[in-house]
């Protein structure tokens, strides 16, 4: 469920359960008289007393410039209800600091969604800039998996200490659209969930799901993905902040936590063993 902010009452707020812990989470400029804000937020929307709710300063004030009381001393955040208050505090602090916050909100309930038809259309709407960028499925790939909600995050480029890298937002989501496994880890786990065969190709050392295979895999994505994508100078750290905060199923990378990690492992190495046994593909 989604409770709507309170005009009367805040100068913004984040669609609440938050994807960052599970809990609503206010924004407001002003934390002096929170009590009775929550309060009457709770009141106003009915929000139950089972949900914990956070208090976030304005993400879009500069932390060095906000007043510190003796209350709150360096937490821009105040865990109203609930142990641990202060490591919780300091967890989204240093997420408000680095704007996490605010882009992992761009991602999880962006403005809108694009398809792969305006993806693919020239001009492109995608930025050919660094960034990171979220699909949303409108049919869940899996049963075990929820539709209508985020479920991967990737990023453009990559880290690289050597050498610059040459990819960007438009680049790597139009990859997605329509390239193939060997390029892409996202057509790479979709089509194992789907149960699409992954065979060897060319030399043998990659491994796609064919020509028809991948056909089939981009119409499903046309139907059912959707993505969002947020500017990022150095993706990688943002991505390294929400993959740690943020339900995402269908990666692997820095997401071991995740309950869905060992099937889609497991499903993962399964095609492959069985693309390994099968001969090389024309």
């Amino acid at each position: 469920m989604t409770w709507p902010p309170a005009p009367a009452l805040l100068a913004r707020s984040l669609p609440g359960p938050s994807p960052l812990g599970g809990h609503l989470v206010l924004v407001t400029d002003d934390v002096r008289s929170r009590c009775l804000l929550v309060q009457q937020y709770r009141r106003a929307w009915l929000v139950p007393g089972c949900c914990p709710i956070h208090l976030l300063r304005d993400p879009l004030r500069s932390p060095e410039r906000q007043p510190r009381s003796r209350s709150d001393r360096t937490n821009p955040v105040h865990r109203l209800k609930g142990p641990s208050s202060v490591r919780r505090a300091e967890t989204w602090r240093s997420i408000e600091v680095q704007g996490g916050f605010v882009k992992a909100t761009a991602v999880v309930s962006p403005d809108r969604l694009w398809s792969a038809r305006e993806v693919l259309a020239r001009p492109s709407p995608v930025p050919a800039v660094a960034g990171v960028y979220g699909w949303h499925f409108e049919r869940a790939p899996h049963p075990a998996l929820e539709a209508d909600r985020l479920l991967y995050l990737g990023i453009a480029p990559r880290y690289m200490a050597n050498r610059a890298s040459t990819q960007s937002l438009r680049k790597r989501v139009r990859n997605h659209y329509r390239g193939n496994a060997a390029g892409s880890t996202l057509r790479l786990t979709l089509g194992c969930l789907l149960g699409l065969e992954l065979r060897r190709v060319g030399s043998g050392k990659r491994m796609t799901f064919g020509k028809a295979g991948e056909a089939e895999l981009s119409a499903w994505m046309a139907e059912h993905a959707r993505v969002c994508w947020i500017e990022s100078s150095e993706p990688w750290e943002l991505e390294k902040q929400l993959i740690s905060r943020l339900d995402l199923p269908l990666n692997l990378d820095q997401n071991n936590r995740n309950p869905f990690y060992g099937e889609l492992k497991r499903l993962r190495a399964d095609a492959r063993a069985r693309a390994r046994e099968l001969p090389v593909s024309a």
